[in-house]
């Protein structure tokens, strides 16, 4: 396989996390997007696939942890039940189930999870 920078290797994921939506299109949409970019670094899922259950089947070692915590915000916000717009919720959703979250990720991130934690005004009145 041939070596990755870290801006490819967060496309990749980025992408990959949203083949598991429920939405039949977003997740068609995701795999062939995934297989078009695979393709521009010179690489096929199956060797992506591949590799990884080599790794994990020769390796002494367990793989290195991977950051949830934005899985977990991105889950807290998307119960919360804010108004956000379609752009931001299929935001959350991704993020929900990716395994990375980049800078500019999780400062977006942050600022939805903080709407979400505002409590409305109309709410603040009943109580």
């Amino acid at each position: 396989m041939t070596g990755l920078d870290n801006a490819a290797v967060h496309r990749i994921a980025s992408i990959a996390a949203r083949t598991v939506s429920d939405a039949d299109g977003e997740a068609l949409t995701a795999v062939r997007m995934l297989n078009r970019e695979l393709r521009r670094n010179g690489l096929r899922i199956e060797e992506l696939i591949a590799a990884g259950i080599m790794r994990d089947a020769t390796s002494s070692t367990p793989s290195p942890a991977i950051n949830t915590d934005h899985q977990q915000l991105a889950r807290e916000a998307l119960v919360a039940q804010t108004r956000f717009n379609e752009r931001e919720l299929d935001f959350l959703r991704t993020m929900a189930v990716a395994r990375y979250c980049s800078g500019r990720q999780a400062e977006w991130l942050d600022g939805l999870v903080a709407r979400s934690r505002v409590t409305p005004p109309a709410q603040r009145a009943a109580a």
